[in-house]
């Protein structure tokens, strides 16, 4: 079987490889075997892999555990409105994981048609040469050092961010307002996931907050509660009265996420003063990601985050 799949014809785009009859989970060529990277520890991946095609296994992955809990709903008839929710969010990260496929496959054609070009460009140098008039008697010559033509390195800043923002119709020039770099990793911000949001409709976000004495904890319960477009609500007006408030109870369930924030998981000692915050905008941040099936991780998550105070 082992060498059934090996014998698939594999396509490379950078530095990940993908069966051509399966794009939909990437492999990594590793000790001189093609394992399949959703399976792979990140610390052998961070050495072969730059920020994208890390972005693309990190929605291999949600995709991988969105299909599972999917599958494992099915088995429950209560779980229907649950079923729908997550399909819902499993549909939003098969499609950035293809919007990121096909900006790495621009990028892989690119980087092939510029090879191409030099490759031409050194055999027409090559022929010009063989044809050149030759002294019968050679005269010393002095050649420059060859110059190796310098590549552009890829401007992590600029570049990447900026293609991540295309992936959500961001303009480029304020990418950076919405996401950032740390360590090479990227992370959204909060006005990145209420930009997302806010692209899909949502009417209003709640927030509690209790402090808890025991443990010096902040814990802090969002919801998002998602907007009914126009013509949907138009459309339900047709309906019979208990269906239509069925459907409209069904349609405006918030997404609910839960976050803690204390001197453990703060670390940044600047925002110990600033607990209950750092609880409510960590809730606010992962209803968000579930919200939008966002598959990152948000800024404001990390224990070394720093909250806009001011």
């Amino acid at each position: 079987m082992e060498n059934e799949r090996n014998e698939r014809k594999k396509i490379k785009l950078g530095n990940l490889y993908f069966y051509e009859d399966d794009l939909n989970n990437p492999l990594v060529f590793i000790n001189n075997t093609y394992k399949n990277a959703i399976f792979t520890k990140n610390a052998d991946l961070k050495n072969i892999l730059n920020q994208k095609e890390m972005l693309i296994i990190s929605l291999a992955r949600e995709i991988a555990h969105k299909k599972k809990e999917i599958n494992e709903m099915e088995k429950s008839i209560d779980n229907i409105e649950e079923q729908k929710n997550k399909q819902d969010e499993l549909n939003s990260l098969i499609k950035q994981y293809n919007e990121a496929l096909e900006i790495l496959k621009l990028e892989n054609q690119k980087i092939s048609e510029n090879q191409n070009t030099n490759e031409t460009q050194k055999s027409e140098n090559t022929e010009d040469k063989k044809n050149a008039h030759t002294e019968i008697i050679p005269q010393p010559q002095t050649q420059p050092p060859t110059q190796m033509q310098t590549k552009k390195n890829f401007s992590v800043e600029k570049g990447y961010v900026s293609s991540i923002a295309q992936l959500y119709n961001i303009p480029p020039d304020i990418a950076n307002m919405y996401f950032m770099l740390i360590d090479d990793q990227l992370y959204i911000k909060h006005q990145g996931l209420l930009f997302l949001a806010s692209k899909k409709g949502y009417q209003r976000i709640e927030v509690e907050s209790t402090w808890n004495s025991s443990d010096k904890t902040w814990y802090a319960t969002a919801r998002v509660y998602p907007k009914i477009p126009l013509k949907v609500l138009e459309m339900l007006k047709e309906l019979p009265e208990d269906e239509r408030k069925l459907i409209i109870d069904y349609m405006t369930k918030p997404t609910i996420a839960n976050a803690t924030a204390n001197i453990e998981n703060v670390r940044n000692p600047r925002m110990h003063s600033y607990l209950k915050e750092m609880s409510e905008t960590r809730a606010i941040n992962r209803a968000l990601r579930l919200f939008t099936g966002y598959g990152g991780t948000s800024y404001e998550e990390l224990d070394s985050s720093e909250l806009d105070t001011e």
